[in-house]
C-alpha cells in the first residue's frame, strides 16, 4: 500500500510539473476500451478512439477527439477532451441531446476512471467504472474496418 501511494504521488508530482502543453502531449494518443463495469455494459460509446492535439477553443483548451467505430462520428458529432485543473482528464462524446462524459486519471499506464449517461433532461442517473489503455494509432484505425 505504501508503495503504491509513493508511486502515485511520484506520477502526480511528475505530471505536475510539466506545462499544459506537455500535458496534451503525454495524454495524446490512441486508447481502447478494457474494462467496464457491469452497469455500463448497455453503453454506447466508442470503444476505441483518439485523443488529438486539434484544438477546439484554444482559450479554453478543448482538443477533438476522433473515435474509430464506424458511424460514431454521425452519432456522436460533437466529442472532446480536456484537461481539468486537478490533473483528470475529461472526455465528453454528445449528440447535443444525450451523450456520455468520462472523467478520467492516469494510473499504471492507463485511463480509470467513471463514465456518465447524459442527456438534456439532465439526468446523470447511469453510471460505470472504465478503463482505457493506450494503443497503437494505426492498430486503432485498423480493427475499425
Amino acid at each position: 500500500m505504501r508503495l503504491t501511494f509513493m508511486g502515485f504521488f511520484l506520477v502526480a508530482v511528475q505530471l505536475s510539473g510539466q506545462s499544459t502543453g506537455e500535458l496534451i502531449q503525454h495524454f495524446a494518443g490512441c486508447y481502447k476500451l478494457v474494462a467496464l463495469s457491469p452497469l455500463g455494459r448497455s453503453f454506447d460509446f466508442p470503444p476505441r478512439f483518439e485523443l488529438t492535439t486539434q484544438s477546439l477553443n484554444p482559450s479554453a483548451n478543448w482538443f477533438a477527439v476522433r473515435s474509430f467505430k464506424s458511424g460514431t462520428e454521425v452519432k456522436w458529432p460533437f466529442s472532446d477532451w480536456t484537461l481539468r485543473g486537478d490533473g483528470k482528464l475529461e472526455i465528453s462524446w454528445g449528440s447535443g441531446f444525450v451523450g456520455y462524459g468520462a472523467t478520467l486519471s492516469e494510473a499504471k499506464g492507463r485511463l480509470v476512471g467513471s463514465i456518465r449517461h447524459w442527456s438534456d433532461d439532465r439526468n446523470w442517473a447511469l453510471s460505470a467504472d472504465v478503463e482505457f489503455q493506450r494503443i497503437s494509432c494505426k492498430l486503432a484505425s485498423s480493427k475499425s474496418r
